[in-house]
Parts: structure tokens; sequence; C-alpha cells
């Protein structure tokens, strides 16, 4: 559900959000937090406008890929590998004429693009010629020091690797032709218009998602908390850990390291503190978002939700209303409206400015953009997690 779920913490994402039933006469869904947080002021708050701004840089970024998804698979029998080739081969790795442990495909094969495996040494390099069949002693050294399995530290291993298939890819030609039969545009030029207004419209609600981000963290920073919903806060956490899990176990690879390639967390007990202050931190925006609601009389109807639902299934083309609600109930879907409208009323009041402390801050500590960003790539890293020890 990309930008407009960014309300919901990066690190919570994917988990139903628990809500309570809170009987406010703005909700019948929303909690009511007034026992746990004073708010402060929320007028005339300061905050640092994103520029919208799309390149040609940008375009021909989404162009590019627009041609590399027509792509095609080729099985080539006829040559030797080529870099550049996607390829499957099984290996079974020795030091001193010993196997060991986590270097061998165990026969079932492994598939990567010939000079982007990452593996030790000039592996790759020793590919090239190879043809389906064909079989080599890979000869390579390991590093020293070597961090995955310090024992292997500088010891020369031998691969016995089997070649079993080579796959090119064919990359059609970019023509109006190609537009015309893989998009609504009728030639080229049309198409990278359409490219450009999509990429300037998501700009500017990115924007426009920025600053309320940025208005509601400074009505946040204003408000006083007396005290947590600390059952609200433990199930956020619960729930996030065991999505984590389920999560890792599809991935087939342990918990531990998961957390490690994702978060960045060495131990399980220091991801629960990370879970801990950032559901904290969610739970502050929640209290004040929900009782600003309820001050200014800002409601969430029925309608509005099916509206916003309606609208997800179109711009993600889902199959129906029952993919959102796979995922999010009623409460959450009213607080992603809610935030919406507050974001609204904080702007009627909101101060553009050049630069402020916090932004600052926030652009030196790399911005809440590139933790998306990080979500967005983390099956690439969680693959490269998964890999043997062969890699670097």
């Amino acid at each position: 559900m990309k930008k407009k779920m960014a309300v919901l913490s990066a690190v919570l994402m994917g988990v139903t959000l628990l809500s309570g039933c809170g009987k406010g006469a703005y909700s019948t869904r929303l909690p009511d937090y007034s026992e746990y947080v004073t708010l402060g002021s929320y007028e005339n708050l300061e905050y640092v406008p994103r520029s919208v701004e799309v390149t040609d840089e940008d375009v021909q970024y989404e162009l590019d890929n627009f041609v590399d998804g027509l792509s095609t698979e080729k099985e080539v029998t006829d040559r030797g590998a080529q870099v550049g080739d996607s390829i499957n081969i099984d290996y079974v790795g020795t030091v001193d004429g010993v196997e060991f442990e986590g270097g061998s495909t165990g026969g079932e094969g492994t598939n990567f693009v010939l000079g982007e495996s990452g593996y030790i040494d000039n592996f790759d390099d020793q590919l090239v010629g190879m043809k389906p069949g064909d079989t080599k002693d890979v000869k390579v050294t390991f590093p020293d020091p070597y961090e995955p399995d310090p024992d292997m530290s500088g010891k020369a291993a031998v691969f016995a690797t089997t070649m079993n298939s080579i796959t090119e890819t064919e990359t059609p030609e970019l023509t109006d032709k190609l537009v015309a039969d893989n998009t609504d545009c009728d030639t080229i030029e049309a198409y990278k218009e359409k490219i450009r207004a999509d990429l300037l419209a998501d700009a500017e609600e990115e924007a426009e998602e920025a600053a309320t981000d940025s208005l509601l963290s400074a009505a946040v920073a204003n408000a006083t908390f007396s005290a947590y919903p600390e059952k609200e806060i433990k199930g956020l956490i619960e729930d996030t850990i065991a999505s984590m899990k389920e999560e890792a176990a599809a991935y087939e690879i342990d918990y531990a390291t998961y957390i490690m390639f994702f978060f960045g967390q060495s131990s399980e007990e220091e991801f629960e503190e990370y879970l801990a202050d950032s559901a904290k931190q969610y739970i502050e925006q929640r209290m004040v978002a929900c009782e600003i609601a309820k001050k200014e009389n800002i409601v969430v109807s029925d309608e509005d939700i099916k509206a916003y639902v309606d609208s997800l299934v179109e711009e993600y083309e889902l199959d129906s209303a029952n993919d959102v609600y796979e995922s999010y109930t009623d409460a959450d879907l009213e607080y992603m409206i809610l935030v919406d409208k507050i974001g609204e009323l904080l702007k009627k009041t909101a101060i553009e400015v050049a630069s402020t402390e916090e932004s600052t801050d926030t652009e030196e500590a790399g911005g809440a953009d590139e933790e998306d960003t990080a979500a967005e790539d983390s099956e690439d890293t969680t693959e490269e997690a998964g890999d043997d020890t062969t890699e670097n």
C-alpha cells in the first residue's frame, strides 16, 4: 500500500494495530487518549516544504524499466557462458580435499547472473566460457579475515563445479510500436509525457505527506505525555515480532539473521528495545492525532473509509476491497484517513520556512525516505542473507 500507508511506522509495517474501542462522539473506532496526553500548540507550526521536481533522468529511468520489464529469457546451448548471462550451477567445495559445511549446493543447483554473484575471489571469472554440462575445478582463496566464518579465513578452496544451464536476456528495442502494444500511449514521446505526469503526481503526494508528517511531529513535540497505554504498546511489539518471525520463516532464514540484515540489530533483546522505542513514537503520534480530532470534531465516516478503500483498489489494481481488509481493519484505515484530515487542518495555519533545526537533523540522519527504501529493498537484502559461505 505504498505512500499512503507511510503513517504506519516502517518498523511496524504489515502489523494489524491494536486500536481499542473509543466511545468519544468523534469516533466509534479510535480510542480516547485524554488520560495520557495534554495537547500543546498545533497552530502556526513551521515546516520545510519538500521540493517537487521530475528530471529527464527520472523519466529515462522509468522508461528503461519499462523496456527491461518486456525482456525475455532464452536458453543457450551453443556457446559458453558470458558475463551477464543467468546461469545455474552445482558445486561442492573442499579445503585440503575435505568438504566443508555450507560449501555445497547439495545437488539442487543455484541461480545467479554471471559477474554479479558476489562469490569470493575470482569465482565468477573462472566460469566464463563453460558450456552446459561442462565441469571444472574452480580454485579460490577465502579473504583474510573472513567474517562469516573466521575458521575459513585465508584458506585455499576448490569448488568442483558443473554448469547446468545458461540463459540470456533478450531486451526489445524501444519503438512506438512497442509502446503502443504495451501501454495506453501511441508513441514514445506520449509515453514519456505520461511518465513525467505520473512521477510529478507521486512527488506532489509525497510532498504533502512529508508536510503532514513534519507538522504532526511538531504537534507531538509540543504535547505533554503523562503516561502511555502500555497494553497497546506491548501488543504492537508482540504482533511485530510475530510478523517478523513469520517473514523470516518464509525466507527460510533464522530470526536472528533476519533482524540483523533487516534492522541491523545484533540480538533479539536489542531488537525488542528498538521496537519499544519505535512503538512509543508511533503511539505518541497516534495519541496526539486522536486528541486533535476530538477537539476539532474531525470525523471519519464509513463513507470516507469506503471511498478510501475503493481508491486503493483502483490505484494499485487490486482484485477487490478484500485485498485491503486482509491487512487492515476499519480502525487502521480510519487512522490513515484521520492523519490526512489533520494534515489539512495543520497546513491551514502552518508557516513554510527554508529550514528548521529539526529538519536539518532529519536530513543528517537520513530521513524517513531512506527507511522506506530500505523496506522496499529488503527482499534483495534477505536473498543476500540466505546465500552460502562462498559469498563475500
